[in-house]
């Protein structure tokens, strides 16, 4: 499945209308816990920082159940406000948090 990015030709950006994702700690300082609804399928996870460049992207294995809950390491990203982009090919997902 081909996912497309932000800023590619295709890629629907956040709009109120899309889901948001569950992420905790907020603010967190090495660790994230991203829960969003599954529909069986892998999903693609990017992390942006606040000017909109990716410096994180990982594929989210298929779930068969309710909620896909992913963990990301985000030890190594510097301190500021960052934005999760979650989409199965179906749904994007949205939601922020803080690094501290």
């Amino acid at each position: 499945m081909k996912y497309k990015t932000p800023g590619e030709p295709g890629y629907a950006q956040a709009k109120e209308q899309d889901r948001k994702a569950v992420i905790y700690p907020n603010p967190t300082g090495n660790k994230i816990t991203v829960q969003f609804p599954s529909i069986g399928v892998e999903s693609m996870l990017m992390v942006m920082d606040a000017r909109g460049r990716i410096v994180r992207s990982e594929t989210v294995p298929a779930v068969n159940d309710t909620n896909s809950v992913y963990t990301e390491d985000v030890s190594n990203l510097s301190r500021g406000l960052y934005s999760v982009y979650i989409n199965n090919g179906r749904d994007n997902y949205f939601n922020r948090f803080v690094k501290n």
